[in-house]
């Protein structure tokens, strides 16, 4: 059975951002924006070697070539341009830009094939005209903004999205992994998903697959299923400071050859940010033949969860929590074998060839040690790096001994809490915000602040007292 069963063909449409409009009452945008025409060119092409792939399709954004887009072949639509809640811009005949009034928009959907699946992705300044599509009859939209600031992560998100795509992952599956990817380091500040990315609309079923079937039977070059994993590796732009001990160990521990490190702590204290940390790293440096391969178990577990879980009358509550729960931990298992299955051979397991990153493990943790134990004998030249909050406890019985690295990850120290509040808040308050709450800004007053030494150095803590410091100067203002 071949990794990789359905095709995924993309059109990309091009527009500008706005409409030439040169009168005095115009508004110019207040931040710089990506139209993306070079950058998805870039982003797509790390699928190239994916024989299931075709983004070969670009174009000038027309009413001509949207009906065509909408009514031909792909599966996946991006427009790049720009608009509001009642047009999109597109290109005119004589070059120029204009607008596609709703009226025409709504006429171009109502032209569409029925039952014609497609995901249209629009890279915008703004949602509203993500919002518009949805209202004249697009099932699933998808909106990323096109602000420069966020390009690191719509980037990220793509290429995330992508993947999920071509591994058969339902359109809802797929998302939530690139939102993770994209925005985990920011999640525990603020949920800037309006911001950055969004799915409408609200009511879509999302659980469908994406692509036709391939039915060509072509064993996946088993090169392409590391292509495939790396972009599941999550952004790592903001919280992560003070932790340089800590990466030395666990880089020492993973030269030594151990086959499992564990990096366990309280919750919020950056386990998963030194282990993004550690993963990238690896990815980069290529120091592994079969690449690094990262799974959010937690996130995971959820869509698992959420996917059998079935729309019930408030009545039937207490059964369903009782009898419609199931265990997902197989359902992992079975996710994690695969990919190591679809691996190539290595001849000399002497030296690690894959490295596995298994974080968020609690919600699996009573049965995890045995399930790390059946990786480590079935693949002799695989390491695994997991993140919990506990000791895993791995029992290879009496005659075997299991090389391994645990790493205890504590609080933060004063100064380094101190730094990384200031890192944070220089990024999410402005300087008026911020001289507001903190008139002397000394890395030195701030590190003995009472309500920075409430957090007690827990970088979760601290991000959130970033967030409330933030909304509290926001209701101040009202």
């Amino acid at each position: 059975m071949p990794t990789l069963t359905r095709k995924i063909r993309c059109t990309i449409l091009f527009a500008d951002q706005s409409t030439q409009d040169f009168s005095e009452s115009s508004q110019p945008l207040e931040e710089m924006n990506f139209d993306y025409r070079e950058e998805l060119s870039e982003v797509l092409s790390t699928f190239a070697a994916v024989r299931t792939f075709d983004a070969s399709s670009y174009h000038c954004a027309t009413a001509e070539s949207i009906q065509q887009a909408l009514n031909g072949s792909s599966d996946v639509l991006f427009y790049t341009g720009g608009g509001d809640e009642d047009h999109l811009v597109v290109e005119a005949p004589n070059g120029l830009s204009a607008r596609l009034e709703k009226d025409e928009v709504r006429q171009l959907f109502s032209e569409v094939k029925p039952n014609a699946t497609k995901l249209v992705v629009v890279i915008t300044p703004t949602v509203e005209p993500a919002h518009l599509l949805a209202e004249c009859g697009a099932t699933h939209v998808c909106f990323l903004s096109s602000a420069s600031k966020h390009s690191l992560r719509v980037t990220a998100f793509i290429r995330a999205l992508f993947a999920g795509l071509l591994k058969s992952f339902s359109i809802e599956k797929s998302y939530a992994l690139a939102e993770y990817v994209a925005l985990n380091d920011l999640l525990p500040i603020v949920r800037p998903a309006d911001q950055i990315c969004k799915m409408l609309p609200i009511s879509a079923q999302l659980n469908v697959q994406l692509g036709s079937l391939d039915t060509e039977v072509v064993a996946t070059d088993k090169n392409v299923v590391g292509v495939l994993n790396a972009p599941f590796i999550p952004v790592l732009a903001t919280h992560f400071l003070g932790r340089d001990t800590i990466v030395r160990k666990v880089k020492a521990g993973l030269a030594r050859k151990v086959r499992v490190c564990n990096i366990y702590g309280a919750r919020g204290v950056g386990k998963s940010s030194i282990a993004i940390h550690i993963a990238k790293m690896a990815y980069r440096t290529r120091g592994y033949r079969n690449g690094v391969h990262y799974f959010a178990v937690d996130k995971l577990v959820e869509h698992i969860q959420s996917a059998h879980r079935p729309e019930t009358d408030s009545e039937d509550q207490d059964f369903q929590s009782t009898n419609q729960r199931e265990d997902p931990l197989p359902v992992v298992i079975e996710g994690v074998e695969t990919l190591l299955r679809s691996l190539p051979e290595m001849e000399n397991a002497d030296y690690p060839a894959t490295l596995l990153v298994l974080d968020g493990c609690d919600i699996v943790l009573p049965a995890l040690g045995m399930f790390v134990l059946n990786i480590v004998q079935a693949f002799p030249s695989v390491q695994i790096l997991l993140t919990s909050t506990k000791e895993v406890q791995i029992d290879t019985g009496e005659d075997s001994i299991l090389p391994e690295e645990v790493v205890h990850v504590g609080e933060l120290g004063k100064l380094d809490s101190a730094k990384l509040f200031f890192k944070l808040a220089r990024g999410h308050l402005t300087s008026r915000q911020f001289r507001q709450h903190f008139p002397d800004s000394s890395i030195e007053v701030i590190s003995n602040d009472e309500r920075l030494l409430s957090t007690k150095g827990n970088p979760f803590r601290i991000s959130r007292l970033v967030y409330e410091l933030g909304s509290q100067t926001v209701s101040g203002s009202n």
